[in-house]
This record gives C-alpha cells, sequence and structure tokens, in this order.
C-alpha cells in the first residue's frame, strides 16, 4: 500500500487492482485503458501525423 500511495513505477498491477477493489473502486480501472478518455494521448497522435500530403508528381494517363 505504502508503495502505491508513493506512486513507485514497479509496483504490480495486481497489488493497485487489490486496493481498487477494496475501496470499492474497481470499476475505475476499466476507465485507464479507454482511448476516448485519452485526451493527452489523442493529442500526441494528432502531432505525429503528417502535417500535409503532396500531390503526385505527374498527371495519369487513362487513355486506354
Amino acid at each position: 500500500m505504502i508503495r502505491i500511495e508513493k506512486g513507485v513505477p514497479s509496483t504490480e498491477v495486481g497489488s493497485v487492482l487489490r486496493v481498487l477493489w477494496a475501496l470499492g473502486l474497481e470499476g475505475s480501472f476499466a476507465l485507464v485503458a479507454e482511448a476516448e478518455a485519452d485526451t493527452v494521448g489523442q493529442t500526441l497522435d494528432r502531432a505525429r501525423l503528417p502535417k500535409r500530403v503532396r500531390p503526385g508528381k505527374g498527371l495519369l494517363d487513362d487513355n486506354f
């Protein structure tokens, strides 16, 4: 419990789940995996997208 309160990164997920279960908050653990709730992650994903897309160098010849 002390390691969880201190935020030690090597704390096991099972330990965190046991504490959440004991406090009646186990349902909130599902919110961690929701992509819609992760606004920081969405912002980082958008930053990685290309800023613009270049058009092709030549026109396609569609004369068959």
